[in-house]
């Protein structure tokens, strides 16, 4: 899963939404390495050099990406990575004033964060 976030939001804001749900992360300058302790998903997050458009496919956010990341979830535990990752993006829409989008290999989208708020479109569990 891969999760575009808005320019101006920081790893020091994702690393302290991880940590209010008990996750556990290592944040260097340009990256954020994070394990979410009940379904072992692991989440990577790094700064763009640069700001870049919005790759994820049906998504016309005007807005730019500063924020690159990926979710990695073992088959055995899509259940419990998928609740940790909504639990995570919707803190992280609390905590932050920035547009994101998740999709699946930027084709699919799962859920957007812009204006309205936070809106789930899929899941990954049926």
């Amino acid at each position: 899963m891969a999760l575009e976030i808005q320019v101006g939001a920081t790893l020091e804001s994702i690393a302290s939404t991880l940590s209010s749900l008990g996750g556990s992360s290592s944040l260097g300058d340009t990256r954020l390495d994070a394990n979410f302790e009940s379904s072992g998903c692991q989440f990577s997050v790094r700064s763009l050099e640069q700001p870049e458009g919005v790759v994820a496919e049906g998504c016309s956010m005007s807005w730019k990406v500063g924020l690159r990341g990926a979710f990695h979830c073992r088959g055995s535990n899509l259940s419990e990575s998928w609740v940790d990752i909504k639990l995570f993006l919707q803190e992280l829409s609390l905590n932050i004033e920035f547009g994101f989008v998740l999709s699946f290999q930027y084709e699919s989208i799962y859920a957007i964060r812009d204006s309205d708020g936070l809106s789930f479109k899929r899941s990954m569990i049926d």
